[in-house]
């Protein structure tokens, strides 16, 4: 096959949603602009600032007494001056009367107070993280064990459980006995994190991320107009034009992004317009940061469930902006809580299901109606359980919130990770977890929300959110590029169904 029809036939495949034509025949693109190979038309990754980093702290066997978790801090620390700061940060948008008192972990139903603990072993534990390359080179060891830190902690058992051979380790968060003598152990051996590296892209990352440049060279060309392209093109131009208001969080075509230093989530959307009120978590997600490429699944379509509004919302298929932020549980249950992506500023842009034909699927007549008009503030990025529905598993849903599942990632080296051991499959496996004892945790997905915590490059505090979809799932359409794995492998390596099965979508 022609490699740049094949480069263009995956864009409009996996971008390009409905074009204007109401023909059902897979469309076929004669390339307008020339689209070269995306591995050499992106500019090269910015280094990480080399920083000269302070002499490491010894983990000695003072410090190695010490078991520590979320919201611990050497007391010569001041919760008053230093600490209640810090966390104001974190909390401005919860509200309650814990939020400068207390943290709130997703592998908790409870909120956890803040100990103090004598000595400097928490500072201890941070510079490990440090010299191991788990924290930015520029980080602060300050001595508070906040969300930095735990991501720190779960992402280096990680590292030990998937590439060390420390299969029994549970990724939890919480440094005891067995956490201190493998960082004991490291700091010794003076090793290093050598597989997450930053600032050195794979020609995956580059791959991935060269589809989005070429989707908007591709766009941006009259003769490839689509009718949600120029929909949203038109909306966001009005929406933006009003006076005194914070731009849209979902951007038109011109200002679509793929800047290397950006932290960027592709979104690929399946079989979006099959119904069902039960839908399944058979989406890809592609998560690219900081030179490294790491591939979630989950569900990027509503399910609808009880009292939900029938005109459910699908988040417009182009690229938006989201932040760290927090997921409520429960919109009656304010205090229950996790660490989720929010849209930047003042929401995104969605398509509503048609409430009279309610056939809870995104088509093409609820694309011709046209855009919510008011920018949705409560299309999240968050937890979806363990991912599966079947016997003994309890689904998790969403009213349209992008959603990554906890069983499974493939790792940066395109390697199937297995958390299905220890991830929860609802919020119910996470009630009788302690903050010194967390038996279920939420899995793969903590795994994102600490890459994209740590591996941030400095001073990004959003993600570059890009969703599209699969309209045809034909393999000579999804063919390897340069002999790399693209959209097929991924849906094989993750054991995601190439076509929906109607039964598996029924109500569970």
């Amino acid at each position: 096959m022609n490699f740049i029809k094949t480069i263009l036939d995956l864009l409009l495949s996996i971008f390009g949603g409905k074009k204007k034509t109401t023909k059902t025949t897979t469309p076929t693109v004669e390339p307008p602009v020339t689209i070269s190979d995306p591995v050499d038309t992106l500019p090269p990754t910015p280094p990480e600032p080399t920083v000269q980093l302070p002499d490491p702290i010894p983990i000695t066997e003072e410090v190695m007494k010490q078991t520590l978790s979320l919201a611990n801090y050497d007391d010569h620390l001041s919760a008053d001056d230093y600490i209640k700061p810090f966390l104001r940060q974190y909390h401005t948008r919860i509200s309650g009367t814990k939020k400068l008192s207390h943290m709130r972990s997703g592998d908790l139903f409870e909120w956890v107070p803040l100990r103090g603990k004598s000595g400097n072993s928490v500072k201890a534990l941070q510079s490990f993280l440090l010299h191991v390359g788990l924290f930015p080179p520029d980080a602060e060891c300050d001595g508070f064990f906040g969300y930095g830190t735990q991501a720190g902690v779960r992402l280096f058992q990680e590292y030990n459980r998937i590439y060390e051979g420390k299969s029994t380790i549970v990724p939890d968060g919480v440094v005891g006995k067995g956490t201190w003598g493998l960082m004991k152990e490291w700091q010794e051996a003076g090793k290093k994190v050598d597989k997450w590296t930053r600032g050195k892209p794979t020609a995956d990352f580059k791959r991935w991320l060269g589809l989005i440049e070429n989707a908007k060279k591709h766009y941006l060309d009259p003769a490839n107009a689509h009718l949600i392209t120029e929909t949203v093109n038109k909306e966001v131009a009005s929406i933006n034009a009003q006076s005194g208001q914070k731009p849209v969080d979902t951007f038109e075509v011109k200002d679509w992004t793929s800047d290397p230093k950006d932290v960027h989530l592709i979104g690929i959307r399946r079989n979006e317009d099959k119904g069902g009120k039960g839908r399944i978590n058979d989406d890809v997600f592609v998560l690219l940061i900081n030179g490294m490429v790491f591939k979630f699944w989950g569900s990027t379509d509503p399910k609808q469930k009880g009292g939900a509004r029938q005109d459910e919302a699908f988040l417009v298929e182009g690229q938006h902006k989201f932040r760290f932020g927090w997921h409520n549980v429960s919109a009656a249950k304010k205090d229950k809580l996790y660490q989720g992506l929010n849209p930047y500023q003042r929401g995104v842009l969605v398509f509503r299901d048609d409430k009279i034909t309610n056939d809870n699927s995104l088509t093409e007549a609820d694309i011709k109606k046209g855009l919510d008009k008011t920018p949705n503030t409560t299309i999240n990025i968050h937890w979806t359980g363990i991912g599966r529905i079947g016997q003994n598993e309890r689904p998790t849903w969403s009213v349209g919130c992008q959603v990554l599942a906890g069983e499974s990632y493939v790792d940066n080296d395109g390697k199937l990770i297995d958390c299905s051991g220890f991830a929860a499959f609802g919020s119910a496996d996470i009630q009788n977890n302690s903050a010194s004892n967390i038996k279920k945790t939420k899995g793969a997905y903590n795994v994102f929300t600490d890459l994209v915590l740590l591996f941030r490059p400095k001073d990004v505090d959003y993600i570059i959110y890009t969703l599209g979809r699969d309209d045809t799932m034909q393999i000579d359409t999804l063919a390897k590029l340069d002999g790399g794995e693209i959209l097929v492998d991924t849906l094989q390596t993750l054991n995601l169904p190439f076509e929906i099965d109607p039964e598996a979508a029924k109500d569970a």
